[in-house]
This record gives structure tokens, sequence and C-alpha cells, in this order.
């Protein structure tokens, strides 16, 4: 749950790499695909972020991994 969210995706690696835009499936749910096989073969990162109201083309990260 991503309460007040506009916008939710998942970072697969640095800056600049690969966005996976989830689909918002309820009031504060989103979900979506991401294929960990790839991302723990080439990226040692992955973040969770979202933009909200008033900021949509400004995403803010609410959840890193990083090995």
């Amino acid at each position: 749950m991503v309460p007040h969210a506009v916008g939710v995706a998942v970072v697969i690696g640095s800056v600049g790499s690969e966005w996976v835009m989830l689909k918002k499936r309820g009031d504060d749910t989103w979900e979506g695909g991401v294929d960990m096989a790839k991302v723990w073969a080439t990226n040692a990162r992955v973040a969770v972020c979202a933009a909200y109201e008033g900021s949509a083309d400004t995403y803010s990260t609410l959840l890193e991994y990083s090995t």
C-alpha cells in the first residue's frame, strides 16, 4: 500500500536505469511485475519510488535494497 500516491515505480539499478511503472489496483494498492532474475544478474540496487499529487513528476524513494 502506498497511501495518496499518484504513481509508483520499481527502479532497477542506479539513477537513469530501468523504471517499471506499477498499476493502481484500489485506493492505495499498486501492483506490477519485475523480472528479479534479470535484476540480480546485472544490478545491485532495487528501489520502490512514489509520486504524490502536486509533484507528480517527482518520485521519492520509499524503500531501497542494495547488495
